[in-house]
């Protein structure tokens, strides 16, 4: 992305600060934001990298659950992708998801577990309580323990996978099967 200059600039600064920098932002990036005063960047780069962190785990355990009910992750992926949940993310991370080993690594697992390490400190200090994010750290703490540190993101699918039994596929899903009722 970044070489494609379709990333986000987050700029903590003055007013003029961010004018004077913003038409050199603007040659290598998609759209640049004044989050405010210095240090603002900072913490919207952190809030945006915990949301991130906590889609890819949500699209990683929508695909388990998917799998499980015997639908094709491919098939899957194009609905969550053309559903309410389906976010850019969600788009430009298809293949990361569904062809891990030959997809070029765009965040590691690594990058992301230190902003979500850095989100949750920032929370503390602000006495919050953010359980979606503790959750994630969670699963990418599990991801670099198992190796997966230098691989992209997406790999909280694979951190997953060995953290639940294998999957056996139904030859067809029934609501009976799960208790579920419509």
């Amino acid at each position: 992305m970044a070489e494609a200059a379709s990333i986000t600039t987050m700029v903590g600064a003055g007013v003029e600060q961010f004018e004077y920098v913003r038409p050199v932002l603007a040659a290598m990036t998609a759209a640049q934001f004044h989050a405010g005063p210095v240090g603002s960047g900072s913490t919207a780069k952190l809030a945006v990298n915990a949301v991130l962190a906590g889609l890819s785990q949500a699209v990683a355990e929508g695909i388990l659950l998917a799998e499980a009910g015997a639908l094709d992750p491919a098939v899957f992926y194009d609905i969550l992708r053309n559903s309410a949940a389906g976010a850019p993310y969600v788009g430009y991370k298809q293949q990361a998801y569904l062809a891990p080993d030959t997809t070029p690594v765009a965040a590691p697992v690594s990058l992301i577990r230190k902003d979500l390490a850095l989100a949750l400190e920032l929370g503390r200090r602000h006495r919050l309580t953010l359980p979606g994010s503790e959750a994630a750290l969670t699963v990418l703490d599990d991801a670099i323990a198992t190796g997966l540190g230098p691989q992209d993101m997406a790999q909280v699918l694979t951190a997953l996978r060995h953290s639940n039994p294998p999957v056996l596929p139904h030859t067809r899903f029934s609501t009976q099967q799960t208790g579920a009722r419509s």
